[in-house]
């Protein structure tokens, strides 16, 4: 690469390793996280299909949350996709297994399925009582 392509690296490194990939399910409402379509778009949580598109979300070791090829970034208290900042493989964002929390860690906050008949999401402080904040992954890829 150094000789062949030498400027390639410096604007898309080699991506980290994924902590998690697939669906993000929901216990509490059984939807999964899904990208909704627009871009930028919202991130919302809909009937599982187990087909991946936009319900195929990765969480790789340096904290990026993405689909395909859109990072999952907060505007205000929802979260939207939108094009990932070339040159950039890390993010702003935790998956705790043992409660089941997405953290946004700037915040703190976790994502939480606001109004589950609407497949809404907000950003919200972390309750470990909290159903509507759990998430568990079904892996399609490691």
């Amino acid at each position: 690469m150094e000789k062949v392509a030498y400027d390639v690296l410096p604007s898309y490194p080699i991506p980290p390793k994924n902590k998690v990939w697939g669906e993000a399910r929901n216990p509490q409402t059984g939807k999964c996280l899904d990208r909704m379509g627009g871009i930028p778009g919202p991130l919302g949580v809909n009937g599982c299909h187990g087909y991946g598109g936009n319900q195929l979300i990765r969480l790789n070791t340096e904290g990026q949350l993405a689909q395909g090829e859109w990072c999952l970034t907060p505007k205000g208290v929802r979260v939207e996709a939108n094009h990932c900042v070339k040159g950039t493989v890390n993010g702003p964002w935790a998956y705790d297994e043992e409660t089941g929390h997405i953290i946004y860690t700037r915040s703190r906050t976790c994502l939480t399925v606001d109004k589950p008949n609407q497949g809404d999401l907000t950003l919200t402080r972390c309750d470990i009582d909290e159903p509507l904040q759990k998430f568990v992954w079904t892996e399609f890829y490691q």
